[in-house]
């Protein structure tokens, strides 16, 4: 029955409430079992020495299991803890991309917009120019080249 109780201090209370339940535990069947009160002594295991062996082992084995559930629990809040920050980073990452993305678009819109209205101007130009009728071969030439392009 310590067992659970012991389980119970190491993955809700933690690491500290966890050897301090075992200390509780520990004190308590070291003093029942000299007194011949413990569990321990309810078995007719013969000499003393060999009670306070099976107390031992049995402190032991609580220590250990307390410190396995304690040990699991910490690598599973680190865990946690680097997901959360590598989910952060993420998130990051993508707000910056996404700026980025609205930044490249919007210096592609004015950019596009800057040389399209000179052009048009160009061309306009070029129509009304390839339509005079002063102009001589090769400059005539130069403007039909300007329009085909």
């Amino acid at each position: 029955m310590l067992y659970p109780a012991v389980l119970f201090a190491a993955f809700r209370l933690g690491s500290a409430w966890a050897f301090v339940a075992v200390w509780i535990v520990a004190q308590a069947a070291t003093v029942q079992t000299l007194a011949d009160r413990g569990p321990i002594s309810l078995y007719d295991s013969g000499p003393d020495f060999q009670e306070v062996g099976l107390l031992q082992l049995f402190l032991a084995s609580l220590l250990l299991t307390a410190s396995l559930a304690t040990s699991a629990l910490a690598e599973r809040v680190r865990a946690e803890q680097s997901l959360r920050r590598r989910e952060s980073a993420a998130a990051a990452a993508r707000a910056r991309a996404d700026q980025m993305s609205a930044t490249r678009q919007r210096f592609l819109a004015v950019v596009s917009h800057e040389i399209r209205t000179p052009l048009n101007g160009i061309i306009g130009f070029t129509h009304a120019l390839s339509s005079h009728p002063g102009l001589d071969g090769e400059a005539r030439r130069h403007v039909e080249q300007i329009g085909r392009q």
